[in-house]
């Protein structure tokens, strides 16, 4: 029954995303074949070992065209490790370490630290959108993940983090851009009318919305103010009749940082988007979403005791196949 769970849930995170293929990896304790780069974080584990993926991109390279230029590959942020002594006297023993992730988010943001899907520090970001956080903890391997919240309560995307502490040492994460958020004003805007896409990012930069149409892509670039607010007005005059897609990026420092993307109409009457109702069950962190945060969320206590209350959708007192099934059934994105 385990063994099925585990395969259900696999084809539940495929179900929403794309995968490439790479090449073995191995020690004298197992065989990795073929691993898959995930766009979202995941753990596999056997009896004999645990295997951690982050949020990264579906293959590495360079593509480009007109109207944006797409880099890809595994996730990389400079490490620096400083080592402090270990708790106790002289000899070894055991002693916990020090992670401390500092980079950029939003102007006088709240920043979140999650430990293994579970938030372990909040803290805000100054006027210039620097932000330093940390936690202590014991030797071991952790998956570490930060977002922020903007001004409208919106959460960013997440980006994660594997961290293995080890005894003694304090681990440092620097250079660290936290995606800007995106939204807009209607779900369905009628042809000829405008449609406002909005969200916040670093103070005065240039943020770039990129747009899929039914037929090909554009980008259009907007300039955030002193508190990263950003707005566009796209005027859907020349646009098809459809469904598009629009995203949001900043760049800082040699680092680019890519929002998650929204999905608007074109079509024949206007629909606001305060008019969609935010879900009521499986949004988590409450960001009018259910979305990777969430899953990364339930993704944790799954299968295991003492699951508390808000998680257990079904309710039965665990987090098992029932709650991943009605998680799909909000899925917002």
């Amino acid at each position: 029954m385990k063994l099925y769970a585990y395969l259900t849930i696999f084809v539940f995170i495929f179900s929403f995303y794309s995968v490439v293929l790479a090449t073995d990896y191995t020690n004298s304790n197992f065989i990795l074949r073929n691993p898959a780069i995930t766009v979202s974080g995941g753990r596999s584990t056997t009896t004999n070992f645990e295997f951690y993926s982050a949020t990264g991109q579906t293959a590495p390279g360079q593509s480009s065209n007109t109207s944006f230029t797409y880099q890809a590959g595994f996730l990389y942020f400079d490490v620096e490790e400083e080592e402090t002594p270990a708790s106790g006297g002289g000899g070894g023993g055991g002693g916990s370490g020090s992670v401390t992730f500092s980079g950029k988010a939003y102007p006088n943001s709240q920043v979140f630290l999650l430990k293994d899907s579970q938030i372990a520090q909040t803290t805000l970001a100054d006027q210039d959108a620097n932000f330093t956080v940390d936690t202590r903890v014991a030797p071991g391997d952790y998956i570490f993940s930060l977002y922020a919240k903007d001004y409208t309560g919106k959460s960013s995307r997440l980006i994660s983090f594997y961290v293995k502490n080890v005894l003694g040492k304090d681990t440092a994460i620097n250079n660290i851009l936290i995606p800007p958020t995106i939204s807009k004003d209607k779900r369905e805007v009628k042809k000829g009318d405008t449609i406002n896409i909005f969200g916040q990012s670093l103070g005065n930069a240039i943020i770039k919305i990129n747009i899929e149409t039914p037929t090909g892509s554009f980008s259009v670039n907007a300039n955030s103010d002193n508190l990263g607010k950003y707005s566009y007005v796209l005027d859907t005059d020349l646009l098809a009749l459809g469904e598009y897609r629009a995203e949001s990026q900043v760049s800082f420092g040699g680092v680019t940082a890519i929002s998650a993307f929204v999905k608007f109409t074109v079509g024949n009457e206007n629909i606001l988007e305060a008019d969609t109702v935010c879900p009521q069950i499986a949004d988590f962190n409450n960001d009018c979403a259910v979305n990777l945060i969430d899953f990364s969320i339930l993704i944790y206590w799954f299968d295991k005791p003492n699951v508390p209350a808000e998680l257990d959708l079904s309710p039965d007192g665990r987090a098992d196949l029932v709650d991943f099934s009605i998680m799909a059934y909000y899925w917002t994105g």
